[in-house]
């Protein structure tokens, strides 16, 4: 009767832990900043990211230094999403964003960022 009592009480525990878990992923996610498709570019808020095709090949062949996801896609659900928008290390987000989804990586670069380097 006791270890009856003892493994209820570790699972009600285990039970509490999954739920503040669950609940503190999804608040992360709601709070991500949205990002919409505009044909074959990417905006969000006033800024057009365009695909970079020669940066987009390099993913492939290296891994870029990611820094953390700062974005989601309108209509995307915290259950369903697909799609991740990614800041790169040691460039502003308001310049170079990269898409990752779930068979492709793709590099967009702001219209207003500079290209030459």
């Amino acid at each position: 009767m006791k270890i009856k009592k003892i493994l209820l009480a570790i699972l009600i525990v285990v039970f509490l832990v999954c739920i503040c878990f669950a609940s503190i992923k999804i608040y992360q996610f709601e709070k991500l900043q949205t990002f919409e498709w505009d044909g074959d570019d990417i905006v969000s808020n006033g800024i057009t990211y365009e695909v970079d095709t020669e940066l987009s090949w390099w993913t492939f062949t290296d891994r870029l230094p990611i820094e953390k996801t700062i974005g989601k896609f309108k209509g995307d659900k915290f259950w369903g999403f697909k799609t991740w928008v990614l800041k790169i290390e040691d460039y502003p987000s308001n310049e170079l964003i990269m898409v990752r989804g779930l068979m492709f990586d793709a590099i967009y670069v702001s219209e207003k960022a500079d290209r030459s380097n």
